[in-house]
């Protein structure tokens, strides 16, 4: 079964405009388009706030129990690895940049200037529909919703292709463009 598309190079950038809704902003290449976007999440500054609060109830505790004078090389480099992982974490929601790049023949989701997981590679020949996926996760009384841009492939399986902190708006953006470009019919 084969796709009923190809990238489509007449499609005009007001097309485009429209189809990104001013979510995110696009750009032609000689070899294609990119998309791009800045994560921005109120969400990561409250929970580090939340963790530097408790990562000082923790060193208060082991104060208690320890007296300052007493070996502080452990706890310090306890605490030194958990508030770089957190500064990652925190710079990574607040300053990186997550790029869409198609070309003729795949999609390539990239996100940085600080590494972060989820980039991903797709064959376009593979794509049957591009589609956004609610999804949630964790306990009963804490479930965390996110919004994720999918795609089909002729086969039938769904692909992760662009993940983290999106609002509805932005990944139906990201869904429309990517199918105005490559003249996906939507279902």
């Amino acid at each position: 079964m084969a796709n009923a598309y190809r990238v489509s190079a007449n499609v005009t950038d007001e097309e485009l405009a429209r189809a990104t809704g001013g979510l995110i902003a696009f750009e032609r290449t000689p070899r294609g388009l990119v998309l791009h976007w800045r994560w921005t999440s109120v969400l990561a500054i409250r929970w580090l706030l939340g963790m530097v609060l408790f990562g000082g109830l923790i060193w208060k505790e082991w104060d208690a129990k320890h007296s300052v004078a007493g070996n502080l090389s452990v706890p310090i480099f306890l605490l030194g690895a958990c508030g770089l992982y957190f500064a990652w974490v925190g710079f990574a929601y607040l300053g990186n940049r997550t790029r869409v790049v198609v070309d003729s023949d795949r999609i390539v989701v990239s996100h940085g200037p600080i590494p972060w997981p989820g980039g991903q590679t797709i064959e376009l020949a593979r794509i049957a529909q591009i589609f956004v996926k609610r999804e949630s996760y964790g306990s009963k009384g804490k479930r965390t919703v996110e919004f994720r841009v999918r795609a089909r492939t002729v086969d039938g399986k769904d692909v992760l292709l662009v993940n983290g902190p999106m609002y509805p708006d932005r990944a139906q953006a990201i869904e429309a463009t990517l199918e105005a470009y490559l003249r996906i019919q939507r279902l």
